[in-house]
């Protein structure tokens, strides 16, 4: 079903989505992945449904005009700047923080496809939790304490008080670059991103890794 949509939102193309269903059925053609944003933005509105089948037949992704050089649509495990002047390359999971990935990256499915993200993070005063795994956003409707956004070649998932945050650059499908990273766990606040790696506001050294399984371990 995900190969079917394009491994990405019907929509817009986005690579983070949500598993939707049409109608209320739980069959296979009924189903259809939608990022949060496209999500809240069909929500009510007047013939939603029949306008998501003919995406369904006809993902954006799959349409050979689209462009995805601003999404992580790539061939293998991505490379990460982590801070500036440091690139892990082809590390799955480029900071452990807590012993909980604050982030993991993996190999697509087939080349060209959707690059697996997973990203864990904790609000202040709590642990982290997983927010989105191989891609699917986990928060429900219920949930109104994250937010995910994709402006331009940006994907940013934050906390609504504003005390987490992660904010991933699509520099070029095969290069993403961490241009911020708020979290909380164990009683301590991380920090990553142009301005260097601070824990409880103490600079810490960002080692490089290469090709190694876990870059960054806090």
């Amino acid at each position: 079903m995900r190969h079917v949509c394009g491994y990405g939102c019907v929509r817009c193309g986005a690579t983070i989505y949500q598993y939707r269903t049409l109608s209320g059925s739980e069959a296979i053609d009924d189903i259809v992945l939608l990022c949060p944003p496209c999500t809240h933005a069909l929500r009510g509105r007047p013939g939603a449904e029949q306008a998501l089948r003919v995406m369904r037949a006809r993902p954006v992704a799959r349409q050979p005009q689209f462009d995805r050089r601003k999404l992580p649509y790539g061939h293998g495990t991505p490379d990460l700047t982590v801070v500036p002047g440091v690139t892990m390359r082809r590390t799955p999971v480029p900071i452990l923080f807590g012993g909980m990935p604050v982030l993991r990256l993996d190999t697509p499915e087939q080349p060209g496809g959707a690059i697996g993200i997973s990203v864990a993070l904790g609000r202040a005063g709590e642990e982290p939790r997983p927010l989105i795994l191989s891609n699917e956003w986990l928060p429900d409707d219920e949930d109104d304490g994250w937010t995910f956004e994709r402006p331009g070649n940006r994907y940013i998932i934050s906390s609504r008080d504003g005390s987490a945050q992660i904010v991933i650059v699509i520099v070029t499908p095969d290069l993403l670059a961490l241009d911020l990273l708020r979290t909380h766990g164990g009683g301590q606040m991380l920090e990553s991103g142009r301005f260097g790696t601070r824990l409880d506001g103490v600079m810490l050294d960002t080692p490089a890794a290469k090709s190694q399984i876990i870059g960054m371990v806090i």
